[in-house]
């Protein structure tokens, strides 16, 4: 299956190999390539408006990956990126290859996400979850990580212990990150 150019030319692209496009720093990766990310704590999203966006002026912002083996890419950053670029029919988008290992990974999409108005409290409380768990993190480890007081952190994992029926209202967006943490 060939890559699609889409708007690669007008971007100075030059083929490297089959697998990927090279300019400069970026890259362009086949996106059948690109495994998602394990720890990507948001769930919920409408990809429609973005994908739409994409396949009118292609992907803006390259998107974060690390090499798990020769030919196959884990995603660190750019979930929602990814996948609205296969939507809009991109055979391939721009990456950045970052040399993180599954922890770091695991912490740099959190930072990302953690600084989105739209990451509903569920989703928060369960990626730092994560990260204690997986990782053996303390609370305070994650605080200085993600550049949060070690109570905001504690508010944030607490959540989890809310009634089921409650969880799904904040993931709904039914009720306010602050009713949850209260």
């Amino acid at each position: 299956m060939g890559l699609k150019w889409y708007n690669y030319r007008w971007m100075g692209v030059r083929k490297m190999n089959r697998d990927y496009y090279s300019s400069n720093e970026i890259i362009y990766l086949s996106v059948n390539k690109i495994l998602p990310n394990p720890y990507q704590p948001r769930k919920y999203y409408n990809l429609e408006e973005l994908a739409s966006s994409i396949k009118r002026y292609g992907v803006l912002q390259p998107i974060c990956v690390r090499i798990l083996n020769k030919n196959i890419y884990e995603l660190v950053i750019g979930e929602r990126r990814l996948k609205a670029s296969r939507i809009a029919g991109f055979d391939a988008v721009p990456a950045i290859i970052v040399d993180v290992e599954g922890r770091e990974a695991a912490m740099l999409n959190m930072v990302e996400n953690m600084q989105r108005e739209d990451l509903n409290p569920v989703e928060k409380a369960m990626g730092i979850k994560t990260l204690i768990d997986n990782y053996g993190m303390s609370q305070e480890e994650v605080a200085k990580k993600l550049w949060k007081g070690r109570s905001t952190i504690a508010n944030w994992v607490r959540v989890l212990n809310l009634e089921p029926r409650v969880l799904e209202m904040a993931k709904e967006g039914k009720i306010s990150e602050g009713y949850c943490k209260a």
